[in-house]
């Protein structure tokens, strides 16, 4: 536009102050005053380079038509006089196309106006259309200076003005300016201007492809400048307002040639997340910046200081030519995290120190910061021992990599220290060595589905390519050695000899091993979904104290085991596998073993054999002896309990199932002397039992019922007795069926015991065995020919004392049997072992003594 104004003024004021210059000569106007002026004209203006065309004068009027070679015509016509040398002259301005450097652009240029005054002091206006805009001037001139200049655009379109000013088109929109000029004299030039864009919109893809600068898609702006000369300065204030950020000039002043800018301003970015894709950084919230610039283009010297509270304390910018600094004091964190939309791990928090760059084009130089807060609670959703914690970091950038020789992070209960850490700003790219010491995991309980205590030490390395991470470990807090690679979705880890009293300690599990290592591998191929494989094998001993507490069963002397799991599998977080266990007691062959990780659900199937039943003594409390083995199946989860177990042993088939707490136990077949020989009882009873148990781990209560088909009585005290006594001989008596049934109360068991042959009965009522004593209390009556044989059972089940009862008959019998064998000196073939202390005659007692053979003496003590 100024090359417009520029054009259209010197026409009209160079051809009316040549025009009355010349000589009037009406028959040689075009050929003598045209030439001339047209001479005169190239001297004053070389581009557009402007011709008069046709000239007629006559006296007292002029016509004049001339062009430029861009495109633009002029037309001049009116009255002159050239006595006193005054004028009034109309004019008119056009063209369809205006040329730029070969270029047609459409212009529809159509400027009208007048001329009137004299050669030395006239009055130009003008009025019309351009750049599809009004248009609007005046002044006048004097002395032969222009002053007193006003004009006006009014919605000139902003892209015909780049292409007339042969630029590509940077932006788009409409410009408004008003300008008043009082003088454009150089001693004292004044003068004032107001600009205003409306509707404006950048040119993305231009101001991008050549100038890299980067905008928000869509990136609308409008523009209101004023802007004033004086004799030194040109001084602009006014408001840039973009759809991103809003612009105030606050005071900018430049020398008359722009050679130097200097100025304040305050940027407000309303919405941060406009610029996300073009830092490729999330972002959110608003900023605004406080700055001042300076520039000088002689010197091609630059500085601008900004600074900024919007983070909360103060972040101060300062850029000398390639030079950069930046203070950060007290910078919130909280704030931080916020605008980069991150989570607000930290509640309270700030960040202080100092970044210098000594080339911020290649982003070269150093750095030095020092971080502390307290992480939030509530937003983590955890317990710790402390939330405060502190970080140090310091070291350099080179060619926008970021290299911290040392960064420092302190909690109460976790310290890490990452060294020879690089960071490609451009890229976010990390490579980094790492240690990491947990002073107490017991931190980590509320996060962790396993409890935990103690410490732990890692060491590693960690790879960031953008989304690619790869992370290395070493750990030597569990005794033996850790190490493995974690990548995405994928880890592989090795283990030896790794300690599990140290690996139960720390997931504050029951101490039960005294001694054990486990060695394996294990390769995660998709941890999110939990598939991979793995081995192991382990070996160790029992704490057995420990044991017994957890089961309240005695497991002395200790036992150890042995156990190899060749191709273990993990998937869809189920480990699968077929582990060969070896324990002292004896192995265990398993079909298959499945555990649900997140289920912590367990179904296996498997078949132990225990080839030495005596190395179960103590965890039975009883005298074992023999071998056992049993097929057994078991589903359990955090809730549930389904245990299926059966056995081929005693010339019978044993069955078992437990669903929680609640055991069920069926028995058919079993032979009872078997039975009594494994349980290393005196074998007294033979014969082939039915048995049924009902009972409650948890509260400890059942009952209990058992039949016993072709029972009969083996040689024991008990049957001697009763052939010395009462004459017949019990082992001879098959018992058709035999029914012995109870109940069971914490470790008490009351029972009942009915059984009859054709001349026998035998009874026992409230009989009590006390299976933490093991000891047995109980009546057993026999009778035969329908006389009574009452006998008391009493102390240790594996050999109890049998004590026959007097009274009645019973007495009468024993005392016959003593006299006779008294008086027939024959103590040898008719006495066993039983004489009842009731008997008064001292005398009597005496002779029994004598006579009794020493072997069976001892039974008469109790009596």
């Amino acid at each position: 536009m100024k090359k417009i104004i520029l054009i259209i003024l010197l026409i009209i004021v160079l051809l009316i102050i040549s025009a009355v210059a010349l000589l009037f000569t009406p028959a040689g106007s075009n050929s003598v005053i045209k030439p001339l002026l047209n001479s005169y004209l190239a001297k004053k203006i070389d581009n557009p380079k402007i011709e008069v065309n046709k000239l007629d004068s006559k006296f007292g009027t002029i016509n004049l038509e001339a062009s430029a070679d861009n495109g633009i015509a002029l037309s001049s016509s009116g009255e002159i006089n050239y006595l006193n040398q005054k004028f009034d002259q109309h004019y008119t301005v056009d063209a369809k196309s205006v040329k730029v450097e070969g270029r047609d652009i459409q212009m529809d240029l159509d400027v009208k106006g007048q001329a009137v005054g004299s050669s030395e002091n006239f009055g130009v206006n003008g009025a019309g259309r351009a750049f599809d805009s009004n248009i609007k001037y005046k002044f006048i001139i004097k002395d032969g200076n222009p002053q007193a200049i006003t004009a006006s655009l009014n919605s000139a379109q902003i892209a015909k003005i780049f292409a007339l000013a042969n630029m590509q088109p940077l932006a788009d929109g409409y410009l408004f300016i008003d300008s008043e000029i009082p003088s454009l004299d150089e001693s004292n030039p004044r003068g004032a201007a107001n600009i205003e864009v409306k509707n404006g919109r950048f040119n993305e893809r231009i101001l991008s492809k050549k100038y890299g600068i980067k905008l928000p898609k869509n990136e609308k702006f409008i523009a209101n400048i004023d802007a004033k000369v004086n004799k030194k300065h040109i001084l602009t204030r006014g408001d840039i307002n973009t759809t991103s950020a809003k612009i105030k000039i606050k005071k900018l002043t430049s020398s008359r040639d722009f050679s130097i800018i200097k100025g304040y301003f305050r940027l407000n970015i309303e919405q941060l997340s406009r610029l996300s894709p073009i830092l490729n950084i999330a972002l959110q919230g608003s900023a605004v910046v406080d700055g001042a610039i300076y520039k000088n283009f002689k010197q091609k010297a630059t500085q601008i200081v900004a600074t900024t509270k919007s983070l909360g304390g103060q972040s101060r910018i300062n850029l000398n030519n390639k030079k950069l600094t930046l203070n950060l004091q007290s910078i919130s964190i909280p704030k931080v995290l916020h605008t980069f939309k991150q989570p607000s791990f930290v509640s309270k928090g700030s960040l202080s120190g100092k970044v210098y760059l000594q080339d911020y084009s290649k982003l070269n130089g150093d750095f030095k910061l020092a971080s502390s807060g307290t992480l939030n609670k509530k937003l983590l959703k955890i317990t710790l021992p402390s939330y405060a914690y502190n970080i140090k970091s310091e070291g350099h950038l080179k060619d926008a990599t970021l290299i911290a020789k040392k960064t420092q992070v302190v909690s109460h209960f976790v310290n890490a220290t990452f060294s020879n850490t690089r960071y490609a700003l451009l890229t976010n790219a990390v490579d980094s060595d790492y240690s990491i010491y947990v002073k107490d995991l017991a931190g980590f309980n509320a996060i962790s589905p396993q409890k935990m205590q103690g410490e732990l030490e890692v060491v590693g390395s960690l790879r960031n390519q953008g989304s690619y991470t790869v992370a290395s470990f070493k750990s030597n807090s569990l005794g033996g050695k850790l190490s493995g690679e974690y990548a995405p979705q994928s880890l592989k880890a090795t283990f030896k000899n790794i300690s599990l009293p140290k690996t139960l300690h720390m997931f504050k599990m029951p101490h039960i091993f005294t001694k054990g290592v486990a060695s394996g591998n294990i390769r995660l191929t998709d941890i999110e979904k939990g598939n991979g494989l793995f081995t192991l094998q382990s070996k160790g001993g029992f704490d057995t104290k420990t044991l017994q507490s957890l089961t309240e069963l005695n497991f002395t002397p200790p036992f150890n085991y042995s156990m190899l799991i060749k191709n273990g599998i993990i998937k869809d977080n189920r480990v699968l596998t077929k582990p060969q266990l070896l324990i002292s007691y004896g192995k265990f062959n398993f079909d298959y073993l499945n555990y649900d990780i997140s289920r912590q659900a367990l179904s296996t199937k498997f078949r132990a054999e225990i080839n030495d039943l005596a190395k179960l003594n103590s965890l039975s409390g009883q005298k074992l002896q023999g071998s056992f083995a049993l097929n057994a199946s078991i589903k359990q989860d955090p809730n549930n309990l389904l245990l299926n177990a059966s056995a081929k042993e005693l010339d019978g088939v044993i069955n078992l199932i437990q669903k929680n707490a609640q055991l069920k136990v069926d028995a058919a077949g079993i032979s009872v002397v078997k039975l009594l020989k494994m349980l290393s009882y005196e074998q007294i009873l033979d014969g082939i039992a039915i048995a049924n148990l009902d009972y409650n781990t948890k509260s400890q209560n059942g009952k209990f019922k058992a039949t016993l088909n072709e029972a009969r009585f083996l040689n024991s005290t008990l049957v001697e007795t009763l052939r010395n006594v009462a004459h017949f001989d019990l082992a001879q008596e098959v018992f058709s069926r035999a029914t012995l049934h109870g109940r069971i109360n914490k470790g008490k068991v009351l029972f009942n015991l009915n059984t009859s042959s054709q001349r026998t009965k035998i009874r026992i009522k409230e009989g009590e065995i006390d299976s933490k004593k093991g000891t047995i209390d109980a009546r057993v009556t026999v009778t035969f020919n329908k006389l009574d044989y009452p006998f008391d059972l009493s102390g240790p089940l594996k050999k109890p004392r049998v004590k026959l009862v007097f009274g009645g008959e019973v007495k009468r019998r024993v005392i016959g049997t003593v006299k006779k064998a008294i008086l027939g000196k024959d103590a040898n073939k008719t006495l066993n072992k039983i004489i009842p202390n009731e008997l008064k005659d001292k005398n009597i007692q005496d002779q029994i003594k004598k006579v009794v053979p020493k072997e069976i003496k001892g039974l008469f003590e109790n009596l």
